[in-house]
């Protein structure tokens, strides 16, 4: 005995689709391709400006069609636009925030469903500046000058999401180099036998109320981090995350990545192995096991 189910779209859930009246703006038409720092998503504009459809890679997730209905305010950097969305069997307008990083790099926000393009950038279905941020690259971002760091040391991570790792060490010593190159940051790790120098492109950056975020990519992996920080005194708290440049992490504190870093020199000065700290136990190599894990 057979059993067959079938699913049906609601009739009263769909909004009736509009013609398309307003264009995306030019900077993030341009590149056509865009997709999420882990990669796992892609936007893929049209050549008409109009729309663009959301990919999910390696995933249940249906494609998004997303075409402009009506533009709410543009200005050099932001501009925000109610759109139709279509994916599967839900639809509707939807707000979109598009915001301007750097010249390869982008962040959106994307409301919830209305069933009317007049309520889709208004309360209560719209409340300005609680939607998480979805940061973006082009698929071959250039590399950009990196913000200024020190050389430093006291270099503290916490590995709390691996749960082993592949040797044992009794010291080692760490170095994380932000002013050795213009264009990279750079973590060096050396443990009995073991060195290891993850190198970061630096994408972009911007500021935002207090805090610097650096879009970077590991040499060698299309995937890219997130790494957000402020200083504080002498102290600069840092984080470094994988998927997008989250507003609700603590540098420092929580993120896939987190350390301190207490400066001990200059820009221009050269790197000296003696000024880094020694510790017991192996944690350092934590960080480079998450970054290995992370870019298979």
């Amino acid at each position: 005995m057979y059993t067959l189910y079938l699913m049906f779209c609601s009739p009263f859930k769909k909004s009736k689709n509009p013609d398309t009246g307003c264009e995306f703006p030019e900077w993030v038409t341009v590149p056509r391709h865009w997709h999420t720092l882990d990669d796992s998503v892609s936007y893929v504009f049209s050549d008409q400006n109009n729309s663009f459809r959301i990919n999910h890679h390696n995933s249940d997730y249906s494609d998004t069609t997303v075409s402009c209905a009506k533009e709410v305010v543009s200005s050099a950097n932001t501009t925000v636009v109610v759109a139709y969305s279509t994916s599967g069997c839900e639809n509707g307008f939807v707000c979109i925030s598009f915001h301007l990083r750097d010249k390869h790099i982008t962040e959106l926000q994307i409301g919830k469903f209305a069933r009317r393009v007049e309520d889709a950038c208004q309360p209560p279905i719209h409340i300005p500046g609680i939607q998480e941020y979805i940061t973006l690259v082009t698929s071959t971002p250039d590399t950009d000058h990196c913000p200024a760091l020190t050389e430093t040391n006291g270099l503290r991570i916490e590995p709390g999401h691996l749960s082993s790792l592949p040797e044992k060490c009794t010291k080692y010593t760490t170095d994380m180099v932000g002013c050795r190159s213009d264009y990279t940051l750079e973590f060096l790790t050396t443990c009995s036998s073991y060195r290891d120098l993850k190198r970061f492109q630096c994408h972009g950056t911007w500021e935002e109320k207090g805090r610097t975020y650096i879009v970077t990519g590991l040499e060698e992996s299309r995937r890219k981090v997130c790494f957000v920080f402020f200083a504080r005194s002498r102290v600069t708290l840092m984080s470094g995350l994988h998927g997008t440049c989250s507003r609700s992490v603590q540098p420092g504190v929580t993120g896939n990545i987190t350390f301190n870093i207490t400066a001990a020199g200059d820009c221009d000065y050269p790197l000296n192995p003696a000024a880094s700290f020694t510790y017991s136990a192996c944690l350092i190599l934590a960080f480079s096991l998450a970054l290995t894990r992370y870019i298979r």
